[in-house]
């Protein structure tokens, strides 16, 4: 038994040497590897050895569904992780597994009932985001849809009026349920390429004192950050201030709500304190199931007398929770842990748009965040395919992506994808766009979202299809 173990020894040595699509033969030695996560080569550990390539990467990060909820080796390996036809999805960041440590906390999770305001984990996760973002209070919410609805109903009363822009995810995809649930109605303005509305569309838009009780009263203004729809924008700092002495300047003074359902990656992308993105905003919402990694939840934050309205409201909607801290505690680790490694995805969703600009037929919006816009050019047949086919043959190939248009196809990088899904999914689009388009024509850059450019109304289609998230 002693005299094989320096032969194994030798054989580990040699298999981390191998190129990564040769390390099949790890499953003799029960070592799971997995690319997920460690972008720059992936993490390789063997509970019988007990190794690990990449110093300093903490393993509760590694995401392998065949593991217990301690981490314990099932059935791994690098042969299930080829051969079994994995789906690489760059879809959404909503589509994230949690990690070794998410599901360990979920199990060990204390827990209380939320309904009665006893559930300490929940309440953990609500004073910390409170204070990560600087406002009074927070309450934790199924989803990011009811955070905003929540904040809506809580900001106006039936029969008001909020200004959004015409691509934000609250008038697009969340079926109009303020005016659903509370009789509230939208007044878009239209977005700019940087996700912003323009100050003078927006002053335009707020309702004026009206004496013959014509009109709807604006009460509230809201924004997205990061913008879904343009791209993964994100706003600037200054816009938000200034966006802020607007309304404070206006009669009526309209309250101004934030979707922030990646806000955290607005802070990656500016590298700022959260405090400083929602300090201008009365309430914000934060997406726990997005580039954070939790498997659900999100939290609406602002002053308490706004939050404690606002939790009544959750009640109502269907919203209130009991063993919740089951949910709380994965997003406590979202908070930090995903916090932390999101400008990861942004450096692979940098280096997708600059390899999807090289295909012949095809340009990419540089990307400030994690979400990436590729745009077809003008075909050179009657034949060549749009994005809606261009996504249907990926998936033949277990790589999927979102069709916005016949000319958009949005790709969104987060955990669970890796340098090598990313190399796949850039080799699937040059295999499928071959010689079936004219040459590359210029297409429209997005603006610089940290610039502040002069804001000039700008007429916007809404996609033909899209994803809500």
């Amino acid at each position: 038994m002693r005299a094989a173990m320096p032969r194994r020894a030798a054989l580990v040595g040699l298999l981390l040497q191998l190129p990564v699509l040769q390390l099949d033969f790890s499953e003799a030695l029960g070592l799971t590897f997995d690319l997920r996560r460690g972008r720059r080569g992936g993490v390789l550990r063997s509970p019988r050895l007990g190794m690990s390539s990449m110093p300093g990467m903490d393993p509760d990060d590694v995401r392998d569904p065949d593991e217990d909820i301690d981490g314990n080796p099932g059935k791994g390996g690098l042969g299930r992780f080829f051969r079994s036809g994995r789906v690489v999805d760059f879809r959404s960041d909503t589509v994230t597994k949690p990690t070794f440590a998410m599901r360990r906390a979920m199990f060990r999770a204390e827990v209380g009932d939320d309904v009665w305001g006893d559930d300490p984990t929940v309440i953990k996760l609500e004073k910390q985001t409170a204070e990560l973002f600087g406002k009074e209070a927070a309450v934790f919410t199924p989803s990011g849809t009811m955070a905003n609805l929540m904040a809506v109903l809580a900001w106006c009363e039936r029969g008001d009026e909020f200004i959004c822009g015409d691509k934000s995810h609250m008038f697009l995809y969340e079926q109009a349920s303020f005016a659903q649930f509370g009789g509230c109605s939208p007044r878009t303005v239209p977005n700019d390429a940087d996700g912003t509305m323009p100050l003078s569309g927006v002053r335009a838009a707020i309702r004026a004192h009206d004496p013959m009780n014509h009109f709807p009263v604006t009460k509230l203004i809201c924004v997205e950050n990061t913008h879904n729809m343009c791209g993964g924008r994100v706003l600037p700092i200054s816009y938000l201030r200034e966006l802020r002495q607007l309304a404070d300047a206006a009669e009526p003074k309209p309250l101004i709500h934030m979707d922030g359902a990646r806000v955290m990656n607005a802070a990656a992308a500016l590298n700022a304190d959260i405090k400083a993105i929602v300090a201008p905003v009365d309430s914000v919402s934060l997406c726990l199931s997005k580039g954070l990694g939790a498997p659900a939840g999100s939290l609406l934050v602002g002053p308490k007398a706004f939050v404690d309205k606002a939790r009544r409201i959750r009640k109502a909607l269907g919203g209130g929770m009991r063993q919740a801290g089951v949910l709380a505690a994965p997003g406590i680790i979202a908070l930090t842990r995903g916090a932390k490694r999101l400008h990861e995805d942004h450096e692979l969703a940098q280096m997708l748009a600059e390899g999807a600009a090289d295909i012949a037929g095809m340009t990419a919006d540089p990307p400030p965040s994690n979400i990436v816009m590729l745009h077809l050019l003008p075909s050179s047949g009657p034949n060549a395919p749009d994005a809606f086919d261009v996504a249907a043959k990926l998936k033949e190939n277990n790589i999927l992506v979102a069709a916005l248009s016949p000319v958009t196809i949005r790709a969104v990088t987060h955990g669970d994808v890796n340098v090598n899904d990313a190399m796949a999914l850039l080799n699937g689009l040059r295999s499928i766009l071959g010689g079936s388009v004219s040459p590359p024509t210029p297409y429209p850059a997005a603006v610089d979202p940290v610039a502040a450019p002069a804001k000039e109304p700008a007429t916007v289609t809404a996609p033909a299809k899209a994803p809500p998230a």
